[in-house]
């Protein structure tokens, strides 16, 4: 996990990182900490706020997250985590995949997420909680992703952005809302599991004062809904305008090319909704595990 204080010019000013460790519960099983994104987190704020100094952190105008998905993260109706976050990498819900398309329909499926089923993805994952964790499944008030966690943290307010949102394979593309098909296929309501997403640059809540007292951070300061890690780092390699593309390394290996128009919902790869000015919709092509598969041979 990174963080970074930028000036108004986009100068960065001061930027921290730590790590946390993947748990391997059984086969196909990947999780993380939830205690742990919020502990690295609070850890690298004090660590900017402290670089930066109390006159440049005092003039920090806004927050804005960006994380890996999809993770099924629950919280109760108190903002308990219930259980460790099973993150995109988690494989062990594939009979639950079947269950859903054989419920929804491969055709439907796919004009409704706008993406190939695959198990990485949020509804199986929920599934697998409902049938195998029911009574966990019972206390959760709100499933989040992990800059969600993090942003909860910080304002007290479970929230969504669209950018997840339309990447997780819940969101109908059709309508921009919560699947009905997908909730009736999984037979539960996802309006009452998952936030309503909000813009990428929606203010939903501001630093708390005992967040400030964790972090370094001032109290009071915007906290916007943020985004993927895929659609920031359009953002960081520049990618601004139509006509432009670009390709991002990292523990998976994603390329971006912008699109001015929507496209059909049914084919290989689907434009999503983009946040950046001037470019309503792009395209993003992932490789999954590159880089991961990079570090397991030099390790």
């Amino acid at each position: 996990i990174k963080a970074v204080i930028f000036g108004s010019d986009g100068t960065a000013l001061a930027s921290a990182s730590a790590g946390y460790p993947l748990i391997f519960p059984g086969p196909d099983q990947v999780e993380q900490d939830p205690h742990q994104w919020w502990e690295a987190a609070a850890s690298i704020l004090r660590a900017v706020t402290g670089q930066a100094g109390p006159e440049a952190t005092s003039r920090i105008r806004g927050i804005s997250i960006s994380s890996q998905l999809p993770s099924i993260l629950p919280l109760d109706r108190d903002g308990n985590v219930l259980r460790n976050a099973m993150i995109w990498m988690d494989k062990r819900s594939w009979r639950e995949l079947d269950q859903i398309l054989d419920a929804m329909g491969r055709g439907e499926y796919v004009a409704s997420a706008g993406a190939q089923p695959d198990v990485a993805f949020l509804p199986r994952k929920i599934l697998w909680f409902k049938k195998h964790e029911p009574e966990l499944f019972t206390k959760t008030h709100c499933i989040l992703q992990a800059n969600g966690y993090l942003n909860y943290k910080l304002t007290g307010v479970m929230a969504m952005d669209i950018d997840q949102a339309a990447l997780c394979q819940c969101l109908d593309l059709r309508t921009m809302r919560w699947s009905e098909a997908m909730s009736g296929a999984m037979g539960l309501d996802l309006n009452g599991i998952l936030p309503q997403p909000s813009a990428c640059d929606a203010v939903i809540g501001h630093v708390t004062e005992e967040a400030a007292r964790e972090t370094g951070l001032a109290s009071g300061i915007p906290v916007v809904a943020g985004t993927s890690d895929a659609t920031a780092s359009m953002y960081a390699t520049g990618l601004s305008q139509l006509g432009e593309a670009a390709e991002s390394s990292g523990t998976t290996s994603l390329v971006f090319v912008g699109s001015a128009n929507p496209s059909a919902t049914d084919i290989p790869i689907v434009a999503k909704p983009c946040p950046i000015e001037g470019m309503p919709y792009f395209f993003n092509a992932p490789i999954n595990t590159s880089g991961a598969s990079l570090k397991w041979y030099l390790s």
